[in-house]
């Protein structure tokens, strides 16, 4: 993995004809300029080969820690980025949906909740908003506290 994570570092650095890089110039290169890489993923990415010690983090400049012409890369480079593993647990976000959290505070029966949904989907298409916004307003309605379900409302509006 390390080997894959070099080659794509020396493709940057080298493509960049510079011995240093912004770190804004390095995961916009790997996701806006190539696309290889979301931008989220690419910081990610940025991230894990500075942990791994694969690049120095100065003064918000990025400088490879090994030789990157000794990395030979193929004519016509694009890394399998799929098999490439991104993982960062700590900033993994779990998106909750509000509507299955409201429901599940309230008592309804089976055959209500389909008619809620329903309505939720009406509201959201008929105002064009998002769905957890148009949840808010359906169950303010019926005088439910959604101050809590605020937030949950806005992590799945940003993760959308």
């Amino acid at each position: 993995m390390e080997s894959n994570a070099k080659k794509i570092i020396s493709f940057i650095f080298k493509r960049s004809g510079k011995s240093c890089l912004d770190k804004s110039e390095f995961y916009l290169s790997l996701s806006v300029d190539l696309k290889w890489f979301s931008p989220d993923q690419a910081k990610i990415f940025m991230k894990y080969v500075i942990k791994k010690k694969l690049l120095t983090e100065k003064n918000n400049f990025l400088e490879p820690n090994f030789d990157i012409n000794k990395i030979l890369i193929p004519f016509g480079y694009t890394p399998v980025v799929s098999s490439y593993e991104i993982n960062d647990k700590k900033n993994e976000k779990k998106i909750i949906d509000v509507t299955s959290l409201i429901l599940t505070k309230i008592n309804y029966n089976s055959g209500e909740r389909n008619k809620i949904i329903n309505n939720i989907k009406n509201i959201s298409n008929e105002k064009n908003i998002f769905s957890s916004v148009a949840s808010l307003l359906f169950f303010r309605e019926f005088n439910i506290e959604l101050f809590d379900y605020i937030k949950y409302a806005e992590n799945q509006i940003f993760n959308e």
